[in-house]
């Protein structure tokens, strides 16, 4: 009866052993789920955030937290490296989505906890540098504080008695500077605005130039009032460029048509010469830049989304090209006639780079293809979302600047993006191309650029 005894309590032994060994393996499973768990739920909230659903956003990253907020005090430090890196990323999301819905007490304090649990505050796929609480408490970016001069009641600083001779002699000086400014000026203008190819001069069409230097500015609605597509921020760099200084008209238009054969778009009888060509597609337009730019052998093209942007805006994010202030009819011809303005009538709206009307009169064709999704993976530098190909039948392609029958101020701010639809197939044809968007509402201005 012994061995049948031992063999039973050995038998007993061994499968003991391995249920302890299983609950270990289990256990451990059971971790790793846990870990993947958190991973996929923070890529949802990520992707909830990309899309612009913020306040789903910040729900599901509330309820993540909880996982780490649920753990005793005393074993914070005993987090491993992973999970900190994770909760870090929660509290960088967060703060983030905190600040596109305005409550920035919240986003700050979001983003001091990431800044103390991150090396780099940062998450792969999403951009949150163009933020400026991002920039304020990650990067540690203040803006300039003017130092003020504080007197106590009752003193009166001396006022120093100056040397007539030393105001002459300032005066002649910057007088001297002045005026040599205003000549480079000049002569700058003089050799940027027109061209000057012997065969064929645009000064015949009367296009002025207006340059826009080399550079970064930040791209898309700073001010969080327009829709998705406008977002996220993002820094882009261009070359330097000249843009038309006034939107193509009817006279400079028709020169093209008269010698191509295109057909003449209609003008709703309101008159041309001077007024912009309306009722043109964007295959019209793209026709006229290829036509100029085989007659002045340089390269001519319609703006890119982001130059047409910077050329509006500037550098420093306005809402419209002359500022932030309320439109009025003297800035921008929107909501004010039933028909379209003369060209450089309102230049009191001029942007910070002397372009008139980006602001109404009437929207304007890119050269970029339309998609909502483009600034979650625009190029950093002289982006461009180009044509498909092979080429599809029906193409969206970007309108920007708001028109003179707007009625909602929101669609002239410079970061407004719609779009309009070009049937591709009728690429070719001769008689100005059959377009399902063919409106009185836009028109179109030119980019020069000087490398192809």
């Amino acid at each position: 009866m012994a061995r049948p005894q031992k063999r039973f309590i050995t038998r007993t032994m061994a499968l003991l052993l391995a249920f302890l060994l299983f609950q270990g393996d289990f256990s451990l499973s059971q971790q790793d789920r846990e870990k993947d768990r958190l991973k996929t739920s923070f890529r949802w909230a990520a992707m909830e955030y990309q899309a612009g659903k913020y306040r789903e956003a910040v729900k599901n990253l509330q309820l993540l937290l909880s996982y780490f907020e649920e753990r005793e005090e005393g074993k914070r430090k005993d987090i491993e490296h992973q999970d900190k890196e994770l909760q870090g990323k929660i509290y960088l999301l967060l703060g983030a989505a905190y600040e596109r819905l305005g409550d920035i007490h919240q986003a700050r304090q979001n983003y001091r906890l990431s800044r103390e649990l991150l090396e780099n505050p940062e998450i792969e796929g999403i951009n949150v540098g163009g933020l400026v609480e991002y920039q304020r408490i990650i990067m540690k970016k203040k803006k300039p504080v003017k130092r003020r001069i504080i007197e106590k009641p009752g003193f009166k600083p001396k006022k120093k008695r100056r040397s007539p001779v030393l105001i002459i002699v300032g005066v002649a000086v910057i007088g001297a500077l002045v005026t040599a400014q205003l000549l480079n000026e000049n002569k700058s203008r003089g050799d940027h605005e027109t061209f000057t190819n012997p065969s064929y001069d645009t000064d015949q069409l009367y296009i002025q130039w207006r340059l826009v230097p080399a550079g970064e500015f930040i791209m898309g609605d700073n001010f969080y009032e327009g829709d998705t597509d406008e977002l996220p921020l993002h820094t882009v760099s261009l070359d330097r460029y000249y843009i038309s200084k006034y939107e193509v008209t009817f006279k400079q238009y028709d020169r093209f048509c008269e010698e191509t054969n295109w057909v003449k778009p209609g003008d709703n009888g309101w008159g041309r010469e001077n007024r912009p060509v309306i009722n043109v597609t964007w295959g019209d337009a793209s026709a006229f830049c290829n036509w100029l730019t085989r007659k002045t052998g340089k390269n001519i093209h319609l703006p890119t989304e982001a130059q047409w942007e910077k050329a509006a805006r500037g550098i420093d994010q306005r809402r419209y090209p002359w500022g932030n202030s309320p439109k009025t009819c003297m800035k921008a011809n929107y909501n004010c006639s039933s028909t379209t303005y003369v060209v450089g009538t309102t230049t009191k709206g001029d942007s910070p780079f002397g372009v008139s009307d980006m602001a109404g009169n009437v929207a304007e064709w890119c050269l970029d293809v339309y998609d909502p999704l483009y600034y979650f993976n625009s190029p950093g530098v002289n982006p461009l979302n180009s044509l498909p190909d092979p080429y599809v039948v029906g193409v969206d392609f970007v309108i920007r600047g708001g028109s003179w029958d707007g009625s909602q101020p929101i669609t002239i701010r410079s970061a407004d993006r719609w779009y309009g639809r070009y049937n591709m197939s009728q690429r070719n044809t001769p008689i100005g191309g059959l377009a399902d968007k063919k409106s009185p509402t836009v028109g179109f201005r030119l980019v020069w650029e000087e490398s192809y």
